[in-house]
C-alpha cells in the first residue's frame, strides 16, 4: 500500500486496518479465492483503476500511518490512562 500499489488481500486480521476495501485495493472473505481472482483482474486491466487505488493507499499510509500520527495515538493512549 505504501508504495502506491493497489492490494488484493483477504479479509482477515488486521489487513481492514491498512485496506479500504474499494478504496486503496480490495478485501475478500477468507477462502473466496474466486472473489480475490475477479479483484485481481479487474486491477489487471484498469490501468487508471490501478493508478487511482494505488495513490490513495499510498497518500492514505503517509496521513495515518505517518510517526507523528503514530506518537499522536499514542500520546491519547498515556492521557487516558493517566486520567484514570
Amino acid at each position: 500500500v505504501a508504495s502506491g500499489v493497489p492490494v488484493v488481500a483477504t479479509d482477515a486480521g488486521g489487513t481492514a486496518t491498512v485496506v479500504d476495501d474499494c478504496g486503496t485495493g480490495y478485501l475478500a472473505p477468507i477462502g473466496a479465492i474466486d472473489t480475490l481472482a475477479t479483484h485481481l483482474v479487474k486491477l489487471r486491466d484498469d490501468a487508471t483503476l490501478r493508478e487511482a487505488l494505488g495513490c490513495e493507499g499510498a497518500q492514505r499510509m503517509r496521513t495515518r500511518f505517518s510517526t507523528t500520527h503514530m506518537v499522536d495515538n499514542v500520546e491519547l493512549i498515556y492521557q487516558r490512562i493517566l486520567a484514570r
